[in-house]
């Protein structure tokens, strides 16, 4: 049920902001990796909210709460040279000799 509501909120939002809105939707489906792209899309978001601002609502409802980020970790090392590493993040690396 939400994916449908969040691809009819698209929809709509392509409908009403045309041609650029649609423009900006077409292009960032062509290209999602781009980030000239994505930031043409979130201006026409930020345009079509800005005329529309009866719409953040609706929006704000197809979106999941977030999370709390939570960080826990524990390890435990025993033995003659043992060695550990912990690492929290994105695209970290441990070398451990």
């Amino acid at each position: 049920m939400r994916s449908k509501r969040r691809a009819n909120s698209w929809d709509g939002f392509a409908r009403r902001s045309a041609p650029r809105g649609k423009e900006a939707l077409d292009d960032l489906a062509k290209q999602p990796d781009d980030t000239l792209t994505q930031d043409m899309l979130k201006l026409q978001i930020q345009k079509f909210l800005r005329d529309n601002p009866q719409l953040v609502g609706e929006l704000q409802a197809l979106l999941p709460t977030a999370a709390t980020p939570t960080n826990q970790q524990n390890q435990n090392v025993s033995g003659d040279n043992a060695k550990a590493a912990q690492v929290w993040g994105n695209n970290n690396s441990v070398s451990n000799g």
